[in-house]
This record gives structure tokens, C-alpha cells and sequence, in this order.
């Protein structure tokens, strides 16, 4: 299989472009992508489950482990992917598709390209599974190999003032992650949200 991103990082990620039935992930290259995809930010994530835009601006340009990117399908914009690749695993961040691609498959074979491509194990937040939608999201991790970590996690405000949220870990690519899962979290916490 091909790498999977653009403009990418140096014996880490093998960072060139590769499509997966017709789905590009691209690293953010401008101003119209960074429109489109803080569109997206916007919309499809709460304050309280998001940083500001302004430091979110400053880590896509000046953070050479954070990785903002465009989702292309045919090369149409189709939605935006965020992580950091920590060397010996990727935290997602943020991933949203565009509402009018939604329940069209492509957000599922967006997160197979990362989750085959990566070559480590992918860690990402979500939501408790509590109410329908969120037992959705976890299902449609499941789906596409992502394992529920049960251990608690709390996931901390994006900014002064902000609230804490209860989340649950889901990974992929490892076994398990329970022997390292004190190291990811602490690497989370202090790169991520500086805590």
C-alpha cells in the first residue's frame, strides 16, 4: 500500500499522497482549505471539545507533529482530519465529513486510509456511549478496527475557563493498549492541551 499524506514528516508517517477508493488525505495547503476545513471545526464540534481558532491557526503552521488535513473524494473536499503523530503512535484530534457527504461511506474509508497507512497504533477521543449518537460514533470506530478502552478518561479543557469532559480512548493497530496507556494519556494531556 502507498503512504498516505502530503507534506509529511521524515522517517515517521510515510507522508505522500495515496487514495483508498478514490479518498485523498492531504495536509491543509492555504487559504481555501483552511476555510473549509475551520467550517467544519466550527460546526461539528462544541466549544468545549474544541481549542480556539486562533491557536488552532498556529499549530497547523508552526506544530511539525500536528497534521491538519483536507479529506478529498475524487477531488472534491469532503471533510478534514486532524492529528499529531507522536513517533510511535497518532493521536486524532478532530474528524468531521462535510454534512452533505455524510451516510455515503466515505468518512468510514477516510478513517481505514489512516488507520492501514499509519504503521503504529491510532488513538482517538470519544464521547461516553450514552445516548444514540455517541453509541453510534463508538460503533462506527468498531466497524473499522478501533477497539473501547473501559479505563476512565477525562479529556481537559481546550482553553482557560473551559470544562472538562468525560470521554472514553479507542485505538487501533496494537493489541492492547493497557501496558503503555498511562504514557499516551500524559503524552496527550501535555502536548495536546498543554495540561
Amino acid at each position: 500500500m502507498s503512504p498516505i499524506f502530503a507534506n509529511g514528516l521524515t522517517g515517521q508517517l510515510k507522508l505522500n499522497e495515496v487514495e483508498e477508493s478514490q479518498i485523498t488525505i492531504r495536509r491543509v495547503d492555504g487559504e481555501e482549505d483552511l476555510w473549509y476545513a475551520e467550517r467544519l471545526y466550527l460546526s461539528s464540534f462544541p466549544e468545549d471539545e474544541r481549542r480556539e481558532v486562533s491557536d488552532w491557526l498556529t499549530y497547523t503552521w508552526s506544530k511539525p507533529e500536528f497534521y491538519n488535513n483536507i479529506i478529498e473524494h475524487g477531488g472534491c473536499k469532503t471533510g478534514f482530519i486532524s492529528f499529531w503523530d507522536f513517533g510511535d503512535f497518532i493521536y486524532v484530534e478532530h474528524f468531521a465529513m462535510d454534512v452533505c457527504v455524510r451516510g455515503r461511506g466515505l468518512g468510514g474509508m477516510a478513517i481505514e486510509a489512516l488507520r492501514r497507512s499509519a504503521g503504529k497504533p491510532v488513538v482517538l477521543e470519544v464521547e461516553l456511549p450514552s445516548d444514540d449518537i455517541s453509541r453510534r460514533r463508538v460503533a462506527f470506530y468498531e466497524r473499522h478496527g478501533f477497539k473501547l478502552c473501559e479505563r476512565k478518561y477525562v479529556q481537559p479543557p481546550y482553553r482557560a475557563g473551559g470544562n472538562e469532559l468525560e470521554m472514553k480512548i479507542m485505538w487501533c493497530n496494537a493489541g492492547n493498549i493497557n501496558d503503555v496507556y498511562d504514557d499516551i494519556v500524559a503524552r496527550i494531556y501535555n502536548k495536546v492541551y498543554g495540561a
